[in-house]
């Protein structure tokens, strides 16, 4: 079907519209207009011409207000490409931080595990020397050695596991602060800034660029049009990356093949060149033959 052309008198939009229509309805504002189809010549029709006149003119009010609008528009998502940047990097700092934090709780826990061994094994000791001084008659010294060995043993231990849980408890508390920090600072953005007008999943830069033009040169009036023309661009990168992977591919085949062709030139080449010199053998041993045959012939004649 053949499609006409014509601008929306509410809002000066631009509409592309079947020519056997009578009536359609502008996609940006939502006007209903009626149509009648003069010798091809699209033209709004309107009651009277005092109606028209009326007409025309709020659709040229609310063009403007919406050229401005779409402006106001570009000019705030403009604003958020800074925040958002440094909101990304506060999050991703915040996941870093949370990572390590749960890094030092799981080696808090294996660290809460060793410290309960060390009495176990204090108690091993105590008994290996208690038995170890029984066998040895009740050796006054093996007897000193299994109260004081596993003594100072514990002592050690004891103030090792201290030490590290000391340690840890520390880094997990500086993590916390750092994360809170971290929250606060992505909250007070979120406040300062009504991220809102960009849709959460076009919150990157590339993204609001790319709105920020289409509002600026009106080829977008709002934020859904925006998008719309934003996800046609991305269909379009994506048929160009692949277009241009087939490409690739042919290329590689294409080298491929060429690469195949010149080993099999060079292969026919020495095959042809093993098949003349096999030839001129031949012809070498069949010659050198009769020329022998020849010799001992006229040897027979001369006798």
């Amino acid at each position: 079907m053949k499609m006409i052309k014509m601008v929306c008198p509410y809002c000066g939009a631009q509409l592309e519209i079947g020519e056997d229509r009578s009536m359609c309805y502008c996609s940006y504002c939502g006007s209903k207009i009626l149509i009648s189809d003069d010798e091809n010549n699209i033209t709004v029709r309107f009651e009277n011409a005092k109606q028209a006149g009326y007409e025309f003119e709020k659709g040229r009010m609310e063009a403007q207000e919406e050229g401005h609008s779409n402006i106001e528009l570009a000019n705030t998502i403009k604003e958020l490409i800074e925040p958002l940047e440094q909101r990304d990097l506060l999050e991703g700092r915040k996941q870093s931080l949370e990572s390590s934090y749960n890094k030092l709780h799981t080696e808090q826990t294996k660290q809460s595990k060793r410290s309960k061994a060390g009495p176990v094994l204090t108690s091993v000791l105590f008994f290996f020397f208690l038995a170890a001084a029984s066998s040895a008659m009740r050796s006054g010294l093996f007897a000193l050695l299994a109260i004081v060995l596993p003594v100072l043993l514990y002592k050690l231990l004891k103030k090792k596991n201290l030490t590290e849980k000391e340690d840890l408890e520390k880094q997990i508390r500086l993590k916390e602060e750092e994360i809170n920090l971290t929250r606060q600072h992505i909250e007070e953005l979120n406040d300062s800034y009504d991220f809102s007008v960009v849709p959460e999943e076009y919150q990157y830069s590339e993204a609001i660029d790319f709105f920020y033009r289409a509002l600026m040169t009106s080829k977008a009036y709002t934020m859904q049009q925006a998008v719309v023309l934003y996800e046609d661009y991305l269909k379009e990168e994506e048929k160009k990356l692949q277009e241009e992977e087939r490409l690739r591919l042919q290329k590689q085949e294409l080298e491929e093949l060429r690469s195949l062709k010149e080993s099999l030139k060079k292969e026919n080449k020495k095959k042809k060149n093993s098949d003349t010199l096999d030839k001129a053998l031949v012809i070498g041993s069949t010659l050198y033959a009769g020329a022998t045959i020849i010799r001992e012939l006229k040897k027979l004649s001369d006798k």
